[in-house]
């Protein structure tokens, strides 16, 4: 026998049986009969041995282990036709380093981050294994109880926007017209408002954005000389929706300033959490979901106020959001509030991998897979929602992430791709044009598969899904900017 150090654990785990079984043939000599061999081997194949055989195995050291050879441990470096280069993840792209010299790794049937840790093997593991339990979707996908048999527009709206907010305006709002009240004579423009008048307001204010014109003139829009629109003059005077515009609040302003000295979201956290938590009671996604951030555009007085170029909107607001991939529904949001005040209870922590452990709660061990971008996306985070949230993770990775592995980044041939394997996660390295090279990590992926519809571009499989699964916030931070309900205000 021969010593293999560093072999894939799905390799040692094959290798391992056949040199149990193999001795016991040779101890027990000529008293095993035919049946007896066959029922051994069949007891070796059972799933709980074949478990503990792995465990026991994989506490032993490399140089505890003496297995046969093999021949099979071979590069997974797949090349391609020199063609024009398009690929959808440029965000990823990264200058390639030289070509390094050092002909040791080749031989090794594994790659070694930068950390000096990380391993990653050059053979992909095992295919013929039962479905992995984080795969299993455990819910099926569609409208919940709270909206299974909503009928109109009306009963769908207030699925999202419940009596509960709809209290919560129109008590903070009147007790605003109350004081505006002490200055003014006329209660048929200046007095207090209902709940039917509140749920007009909101009503018109997404007609306008339905109509895209949220920003327009409120005397254009009320006007009679056939350029208006009729069910706003129907509706309310434009007096009196000015005026309700104007009050409209979301908080007690009288104990405002001492919640905001704890909570810098304290002026419209109680509506925002309803409204989140009315989301995911409503519908439950598809298998595929994304996590990115938006920025809601607002260029008023706001101390976490964010500057993002990348954006359209450059200036406003940003947020963390869970969307269905499939069908562009949010399931979760997280406002971006910047530092807490010291010995808040809403102190928390903003890194990447804290914000996606908070955000996927709600979707936590049912088997889906987030998709996610080079600026979230890590080896720790991948691995959090594997092991603690049964989820899968697909995402593009920076280049100076120290889980991947010199060679990664050497110079290689266009359209070609190196893989790199352990149990439950791969990474990829895709060269689609020049001195390009982008780097993905994929929980959901086992295998060196090549898209085959990707043509002379040979894009990893990996590569294809996450463009196919990318583009769920954005679509909802377009439709939101399309349809904006927003007016302009001094606030």
């Amino acid at each position: 026998m021969t010593l293999l150090a560093g072999s894939p654990p799905w390799d040692l785990e094959a290798k391992v049986y056949r040199c149990r079984w193999r001795g016991e043939i040779l101890k027990r000599g000529a008293e095993v009969s035919p049946v007896e061999i066959v029922n051994m081997n069949n007891n070796l194949r059972d799933d709980s041995i074949a478990a503990a055989l792995l465990e026991e195995n994989e506490s032993l050291s490399d140089d505890e282990i003496f297995l046969p050879s093999s021949d099979d441990e071979s590069d997974h470096i797949s090349e391609a036709s020199e063609v024009p280069s398009d690929t959808d993840v440029e965000d990823a792209e990264i200058n390639i380093e030289p070509h390094s010299d050092d002909t040791t790794s080749t031989l090794q049937p594994f790659y070694l981050g930068k950390d000096g840790r990380t391993k990653w093997y050059k053979s992909p593991p095992r295919t013929n294994v039962r479905t992995r339990a984080e795969n299993l979707i455990t819910h099926l996908p569609g409208c919940k109880y709270a909206a299974r048999h909503k009928k109109t527009h009306q009963e769908c709206f207030e699925t999202f926007f419940t009596d509960e907010i709809v209290d919560i305006v129109l008590k903070n709002t009147n007790q605003k017209i109350s004081l505006r009240m002490e200055n003014s004579t006329s209660n048929s423009t200046y007095g207090e408002t209902d709940k039917a008048e509140i749920k007009a307001v909101f009503g018109l204010l997404f007609l306008a954005g339905l109509f895209r014109s949220g920003r327009q003139s409120l005397i254009d829009l009320w006007s009679n000389d056939g350029t208006g629109i009729e069910v706003f003059r129907n509706t309310m005077t434009r007096q009196r929706f000015s005026f309700l515009i104007n009050s409209l609040r979301f908080d007690d302003s009288s104990t405002r300033t001492a919640r905001v000295a704890d909570d810098r979201l304290a002026p419209i956290r109680d509506i925002f959490e309803i409204f989140v938590k009315n989301c995911q009671n409503a519908y439950t996604p598809y298998e595929y979901l994304t996590i990115d951030e938006e920025l809601v555009a607002f260029r008023g007085r706001c101390s976490f106020r964010q500057y993002m170029p990348s954006k359209p909107a450059k200036y406003g607001l940003k947020i963390y959001a869970l969307v269905d991939a499939k069908t562009f529904y949010t399931m979760n949001l997280e406002i971006y509030c910047g530092k807490q005040p010291d010995n808040s209870p809403y102190t928390v922590s903003n890194k990447p991998f804290d914000v996606v452990d908070r955000l996927v709660r709600c979707v936590s061990g049912s088997g889906r897979n987030i998709t996610m971008d080079n600026f979230i996306m890590s080896y720790e985070t991948a691995e959090n929602l594997l092991k603690n949230h049964k989820l899968t993770a697909v995402g593009t990775l920076r280049s100076n992430k120290t889980c991947i592995p010199l060679q990664f980044k050497a110079r290689r041939e266009e359209k070609s791709s190196v893989f790199g394997f352990q149990k439950d996660i791969t990474i990829v390295s895709y060269i689609p044009k020049p001195r390009k090279c982008v780097h993905m990590m994929s929980s959901l992926h086992h295998d060196d598969e090549v898209d085959p519809e990707s043509g002379d571009q040979r894009k990893p499989s990996i590569i294809t899904f996450y463009n196919s699964t990318k583009s769920g916030v954005d679509v909802v931070d377009k439709l939101a900017r399309t349809y904006d309900v927003s007016r302009n205000c001094k606030r």
